[in-house]
């Protein structure tokens, strides 16, 4: 139910034409990316679009009072509806996403980074950064995520969302459960959610074979999820199929070494399902899901990863 109220605000969003008393294109400061940072307050950095003028800096104590110190430093008002790339470090700052999102006109589509034990430099180049983002995703190296998915997500059963993270180590997922840090996740864990929500898959796998290093070439791939009951435990199954090129056999045992720890960093470990788990059990088994200790007893489920190449 949560997710179709997200869903239905999003559409409400897009579909706005616009507000009652519209301001004029030439009083706004276009926002392309912002960093929230702070507990006590509330430091915002905003990077404007290229040639739009410099980056805007400001405090408050809080988002609004950031946001209005902002408007008044640029001398327009600060508009954040085309933002592409939302930084924050302060995992509490997922609890103001909704209020957020209606408050100054978020795009879905806009990206997330939490800035874990790190900040940005501040010749930080925003564009880059987002599009360094992107690329992450799109070689498969992290699940592709969006305001909108990470918002459901984290409006779920469980509160928790994944969000990417950047560390002094560079781009990696953590899992953020009601305003508070779960963990980060490690780089076969966060491989093997790419595969376990099945999207974005990579187009290539480095595996080692008899000749030393090479690549498995992903052609198309399709994951699905089932679960059934066997005394009184939840069993779920992983199906990954595969149409590629290589060494398959070295890449599906890599596949399920990543989907393993998935499985242990997130749902065993951290109780948290950023896999799609509650929904399967909802559609598999319904009455199992109806129970009223489901929520304790779904987490001694047991798992099965199942990779055939074709």
């Amino acid at each position: 139910m949560k997710k179709r109220m997200i869903a239905v605000l999003l559409l409400a969003l897009m579909l706005t034409g616009c507000r009652a008393e519209v301001t004029e294109v030439r009083e706004r400061a276009y926002v392309q990316s912002a960093v929230f940072s702070g507990k006590d307050e509330t430091a915002l950095t905003l990077y404007p679009f290229e040639e739009a003028g410099d980056v805007l800096e400001s405090k408050g104590a809080n988002t609004a009072a950031a946001v209005e110190e902002a408007s008044v430093k640029s001398g327009r008002e600060v508009f954040l509806g085309h933002i592409e790339l939302l930084c924050f470090d302060e995992p509490a700052f997922t609890e103001e996403l909704e209020s957020c999102l209606m408050e100054y006109r978020l795009s879905p589509g806009c990206k997330m980074i939490f800035l874990h034990e790190t900040e940005l430099p501040e010749d930080c180049d925003a564009t880059k950064l987002t599009d360094s983002l992107k690329m992450e995703e799109e070689k498969g190296r992290i699940p592709e995520t969006d305001l909108y998915h990470i918002l459901s997500e984290y409006n779920g059963s469980d509160g928790s969302a994944l969000v990417p993270a950047l560390t002094e180590k560079g781009f990696a997922l953590c899992v953020i459960d009601g305003g508070e840090l779960s963990g980060v996740l490690s780089d076969k864990a966060a491989a093997g959610l790419v595969w376990l929500r099945g999207k974005n898959y990579p187009e290539r796998i480095a595996v080692t074979g008899e000749e030393g290093t090479e690549d498995y070439e992903v052609y198309s791939a399709d994951t699905k999820l089932s679960a059934e009951i066997v005394k009184g435990i939840p069993h779920v199954r992983a199906e990954i199929s595969i149409k590629g090129n290589g060494n398959g056999e070295a890449a599906a045992g890599l596949i399920k070494v990543c989907c393993q720890a998935a499985i242990e960093e997130t749902l065993k470990e951290m109780k948290a399902d950023v896999i799609g788990f509650d929904a399967c059990l909802a559609q598999d088994c319904p009455e199992y899901y109806a129970q009223q200790d489901f929520e304790t007893a779904k987490w001694a489920a047991e798992f099965e990863c199942v990779v055939e190449m074709k």
